[in-house]
């Protein structure tokens, strides 16, 4: 439990230090201001007012926010909430005085706090307004920070959540944050999710209850539907963002490109992209399936109408009916029908109006079908279990290689023939380290059990391999390790291991691998 608090400390501190300027900001109570005169005013509504100001012009609207126009917002907002009157030199005053601790004159907020990882107390910055000289005015725009905590606290209301992540994703490429972008990104992704599901959930009910259905159906198209046009006009923006990001990134110096960071932030751009694509996949599938929806509520809605047309027997009020008046011989009226044939035939009337207006074609066409290609992405673990499983066959390979030619060998010799296949890279390698610790979870490998029935990850992987024809001359192999707890200097000498030219001291048990007969 300890462990768990000392290593994810910094990771929860970086979460709360975008809820750090709200209550610094919320303390300032203006009661030391003009004497307490503006007491009455709560500052945590102001900030979250001015949040919402800033997010409608600069991501809704696409206009940029002066100062002018910050204040003619404040203005109409203190003297509607809190009774302040807008034309006097006071209110101006007061109308900066607040800006200016919103703005924090410029400078971030500083969070102190202390990691017990490094035992050292550390600070974290946060802004939440960014000023930016435009021609000859100052504008500002709010800080991927800031957005972020406002989307935490409520979404906003009347507002598709794709689109509110996705001007987060827009903030986070322009300021060049693409890890944080990725998040973002899979978080849309978790909503276009749960919209298909909504979907499925509307087909359900209308094929319990139409009527019932289309009212999920309404709801569904006023929250779900209502904002496709606008998010696909968004998911364009972000592509074209992200295209401008891996552009001006290729064309990066020389320096550049050999550095650590810029290769980082080069995999984090094509991450990005890859994810975004995936976005604009499912939200493609999910506006043609809608479309589809549209179609089927229609038609059920259409064929429930007609059908409450029709003439229908209510039996139970027949039978009060026959009750009533005590005459078994109205029962004739309800059971004869049942017992004769249908002869007569009738025609749907709806039916001439659909064949009057069904159009004619002069032939059919058949529907011409594409081939897609279905594009697989490899994450980042996939490619770690990749190599660890390519390296532990390859070293496995050998070692029973080795077992099939040697009735008995020890570590050292294993670790020449590893040298003579794959030279002294191999000793570099933490799979071929990682590799031996497996290998002596267990003191004796019978390879045919194992192929039935593997108990480790290493035999995991040994079984995959032995199903593969080339792999047959290993099934029958039996061997045991031995522990050897004495080295002499010469297997001293040939274990130490060569890291950057330097001799690094590593020792251990010398192992010995001994081949059994084997016994069905």
């Amino acid at each position: 439990m300890i462990q768990e608090v000392v290593d994810f400390h910094y990771e929860r501190m970086q979460n709360l230090k975008k809820y750090y300027p709200f209550f610094r900001i919320k303390e300032y109570s203006l009661t030391q201001y003009k004497e307490g005169k503006y007491a009455d005013i709560d500052m945590g509504y102001v900030l979250m007012a001015v949040l919402r100001f800033f997010i409608e012009e600069n991501n809704f609207n696409n206009m940029e926010v002066t100062y002018a126009r910050y204040a003619a917002f404040l203005t109409s907002l203190l003297e509607r909430d809190f009774g302040i009157p807008s034309s006097s030199e006071e209110t101006k005053e007061l109308i900066g005085y607040i800006f200016d601790k919103i703005h924090n004159e410029g400078k971030p907020f500083y969070m102190d706090y202390y990691d017990p990882a490094t035992r050292k107390k550390n600070v974290t910055r946060v802004k939440l307004i960014n000023s930016q000289l435009e021609g000859d005015q100052v504008t500002y725009t709010l800080t991927s920070d800031a957005i972020e905590f406002y989307l935490d606290t409520k979404e906003i209301k009347d507002e598709s959540k794709i689109n509110i992540e996705q001007l987060l994703l827009e903030k986070m490429i322009r300021s060049q944050d693409f890890r944080s972008g990725i998040q973002v990104v899979r978080r849309i992704n978790h909503e276009v999710n749960m919209l298909s599901i909504r979907k499925n959930e509307v087909i359900q009910v209308l094929s319990n209850d139409v009527f019932e259905g289309m009212k999920a159906y309404d709801s569904f198209v006023k929250t779900g539907m209502k904002w496709f046009e606008e998010e696909q006009r968004l998911f364009s923006k972000n592509t074209e963002l992200i295209r401008k990001a891996v552009e001006k990134a290729e064309l990066g110096n020389d320096e550049d490109g050999k550095s650590d960071s810029y290769m980082q932030s080069l995999q984090d751009i094509h991450e990005l992209e890859k994810e975004l694509l995936k976005a604009i996949g499912k939200h493609n599938e999910l506006l043609v399936d809608c479309m589809d929806l549209q179609k089927k509520a229609d038609e059920m809605l259409r064929t429930a109408k007609l059908g409450r047309l029709r003439a229908s027997f209510d039996f139970r009020d027949y039978e009060s009916k026959i009750r009533l008046k005590q005459d078994t011989s109205l029962l004739k009226a309800m059971i004869e029908p049942l017992l004769l044939p249908n002869i007569r035939k009738t025609w749907n009337l709806a039916s001439i109006d659909e064949l009057t207006t069904y159009p004619q074609s002069a032939e059919e066409q058949a529907e011409k079908v594409e081939e897609t290609e279905i594009t697989t992405y490899a994450y980042e673990d996939e490619k770690e279990d990749e190599r660890i499983r390519s390296n532990f066959i390859s070293i496995a390979r050998t070692l029973f290689e080795l077992l099939i030619a040697k009735k008995q060998f020890d570590l050292v010799s294993f670790n020449r023939k590893l040298e003579v296949k794959y030279f002294d890279e191999i000793f570099k390698n933490s799979d071929y380290y990682s590799f031996l610790v497996h290998l002596c979870q267990k003191k004796e490998y019978r390879l045919w059990e194992i192929e039935k029935e593997p108990d480790t990850f290493l035999e995991g992987i040994i079984s995959d391999m032995l199903r593969l024809p080339e792999n047959n001359k290993y099934r029958k192999l039996h061997f045991e390790i031995v522990m050897s707890k004495e080295l002499s200097e010469e297997m001293i000498e040939n274990i130490q291991i060569v890291s950057s030219g330097d001799k690094a001291s590593f020792f251990t048990s010398n192992i010995e691998f001994v081949r059994k007969e084997y016994v069905d």
